[in-house]
C-alpha cells in the first residue's frame, strides 16, 4: 500500500495493520466471570446413587429388609456420614422415588416438626424450600416426621417404623 491506494491481495498473506482509537475512548476493565468447574469424576460408595443436580449421593440400608423409627433412621445415616434425605426440587423427589422404585411402601425423610407442624426442619440443616405434601397433608397437628412415597411426603408420628434413605455430599475429584 505504498501509493496510499487500496488494492486487493491474498487473504492468507500476513499484512501490516493500523488501528485507530478515538481520544474519547475510555479504557475499561472487562467484567471477569468465574467459570464453573466440573468434577473429573465423583465417587459414591457401592449401593449409593449420584444425583448431579445436588452433587450428592443417596443410599439405602438394604431397602426392603430393615425398618427404623425416624430417630433411628437418622442415626443410621449419621453413622454413614450422611443425614436422612432432604428434598429441594421436584427433580430430586423424582430421583429419590426412582431409587426406591416402589420396592417399599414408606421411607423416612429428614423432615420433622417439633412444634405441632407450625414449622418444619431438615436434619441436615438445609432450608425448607420445597415441600411436596400429598393432598390434605400435613394433618396431625402434633410433633411429627415426614416420610416419602411416590414423590410426595406425608406426616406421621416419629415412632412408627419405616425404611431409611440417606443423603451425603459426593466425594468429588478435580483434574
Amino acid at each position: 500500500m505504498q501509493t496510499g491506494l487500496w488494492s486487493s491481495d491474498d487473504c492468507f498473506k500476513q499484512k501490516p495493520f493500523v488501528c485507530e482509537i478515538p481520544q474519547s475512548f475510555a479504557a475499561t476493565t472487562p467484567n471477569l466471570s468465574t467459570t464453573k468447574s466440573y468434577p473429573a469424576y465423583k465417587n459414591c460408595s457401592d449401593g449409593w446413587s449420584y444425583f448431579e443436580a445436588t452433587h450428592s449421593c443417596y443410599g439405602t440400608d438394604n431397602i426392603g429388609n430393615n425398618t427404623y423409627t425416624w430417630a433411628d433412621a437418622e442415626k443410621l445415616c449419621l453413622n454413614q456420614s450422611a443425614h436422612s434425605v432432604s428434598l429441594h426440587t421436584p427433580e430430586e423427589a423424582q430421583f429419590v422415588s426412582e431409587i426406591l422404585n416402589f420396592a417399599v411402601d414408606f421411607v423416612w425423610t429428614g423432615l420433622y416438626s417439633d412444634d405441632n407442624e407450625v414449622t418444619w426442619h431438615w436434619t441436615d440443616g438445609s432450608p425448607v424450600d420445597y415441600l411436596p405434601w400429598y393432598h390434605d397433608y400435613p394433618y396431625l397437628k402434633a410433633p411429627s416426621c415426614a416420610y416419602i412415597y411416590d414423590e410426595h411426603i406425608f406426616d406421621n408420628p416419629c415412632e412408627i417404623n419405616y425404611f431409611a434413605i440417606c443423603k451425603r455430599s459426593a466425594t468429588i475429584y478435580f483434574k
